[in-house]
């Protein structure tokens, strides 16, 4: 039989935005002891100077001699995907406070703009349903099926945008304290916020009469 002998494996990168890559490789090299019918023919894979998607394509050729006699070489050409997925977050947000509470439930953050080369796997967040007062960064991550990940961050900023309530006690008349031109007297107000009481102060803090 003929002998056939096919190029090397190869790996190779994708060309820039695109799932694969365009590839020249040299022709198998067919002899025989006598003569060759006709020039290697390729049964299954892709020609020399096609376009190689990503993955490994095998590439098959068979050469037969005028005797009918016949031999098949095969050789691979695999692409890897290299290139990351784009992502854009879409604007930071800022609200302010569920009435009555010290957080801001968010509907809808609003899904970032993504795209790839080849195809996208997944699309995660670490988003709460919830925001608490304050500024929260969410970390948006995309992925390929290449394993090729981006990412980028929106932040939601809740600001508590509601004022405390304070409910003085009931006006007060007293007698002066015994032998004196004043009076000791006891008392306090009762405040209550969403997000919680700081301080309590009255003023003046004393008075003399």
């Amino acid at each position: 039989p003929p002998s056939l002998t096919c190029p090397p494996n190869a790996v190779y990168e994708n060309d820039p935005g695109l799932c694969g890559e365009t590839k020249t490789y040299p022709l198998p090299i067919a002899l025989d002891n006598c003569s060759i019918s006709g020039p290697p023919v390729l049964i299954s894979g892709l020609a020399s100077g096609s376009f190689f998607p990503v993955g490994t394509t095998t590439n098959t050729w068979r050469v037969a001699d005028l005797s009918n006699t016949t031999a098949t070489c095969s050789f691979t050409i695999k692409v890897n995907d290299v290139e990351k997925p784009k992502i854009t977050c879409k604007p930071d947000i800022l609200r302010g406070n569920d009435f009555g509470y010290c957080q801001a439930k968010i509907q809808n953050l609003g899904q970032p703009v993504f795209s790839d080369n080849c195809a996208i796997s997944g699309l995660s967040n670490n988003a709460p349903i919830t925001f608490p007062v304050g500024s929260t960064t969410v970390l948006w991550i995309i992925s390929d099926h290449s394993g090729n990940t981006n990412s980028c961050t929106q932040n939601v900023t809740i600001e508590d945008r509601e004022p405390p309530v304070v409910t003085c006690p009931a006006n007060i008349q007293v007698k002066t304290d015994e032998g004196d031109c004043v009076a000791t007297i006891g008392f306090i107000a009762k405040a209550k916020d969403n997000c919680g009481v700081q301080a309590l102060r009255h003023f003046p803090s004393s008075t003399s009469a």
